[in-house]
């Protein structure tokens, strides 16, 4: 069987603020606004940064939103309940701010027409059942695709494990 693989972040899906330190200012305004935390959206962007670090360095390949937010509710001293509170502001931003790049829809589609498997793969910390859902959302998703997260095998892309 042939196999089309496609990296999802910036080649299938895309973010309309750029950056994710754009990303985290915005959920950071929107977390201040609503008193989910008691610091300035730009601290915010620091520890939120600051926690990701550390997750992968506790980790490494396999860390997860999950693993941040543990890091985070730390750093910000959050009770579980804000923590949760805050990861899911953060997925569904996430989901706000997704849009599809329109060429990725062509060559998957000439993929599939072609005989070919679809293969989804990504270095994200993201949950996969969040980024399927996202696939679906915007219609790439089709049955018997397969997608794979690297925090949910350890394995990267950029050393080439995840494909394996």
């Amino acid at each position: 069987m042939h196999i089309s693989s496609f990296d999802v972040f910036d080649t299938v899906l895309t973010r309309v603020v750029g950056t994710p330190k754009a990303f985290f200012l915005l959920l950071g305004k929107q977390l201040a606004a609503s008193t989910l935390i008691n610091c300035t959206p730009e601290a915010f962007v620091h520890a939120r940064t600051t926690a990701e670090f550390r997750a992968y360095a506790n980790v490494g390949e396999k860390y997860s939103l999950q693993q941040i937010y543990t890091e985070l509710a730390i750093a910000l001293r959050l009770t579980n309940e804000q923590r949760e509170k805050i990861m899911h502001s953060e997925c569904a931003l996430e989901s706000q701010l997704i849009r599809p790049i329109p060429i990725a829809r062509d060559l998957i589609q000439t993929a599939r027409k072609q005989g070919k498997r679809v293969v989804f793969v990504s270095d994200m910390y993201l949950p996969a059942e969040f980024i399927k859902e996202q696939l679906v959302r915007h219609s790439f998703w089709v049955d018997g695709d397969l997608l794979y997260v690297s925090n949910e095998y350890g394995k990267s892309k950029a050393t080439g494990q995840l494909f394996r």
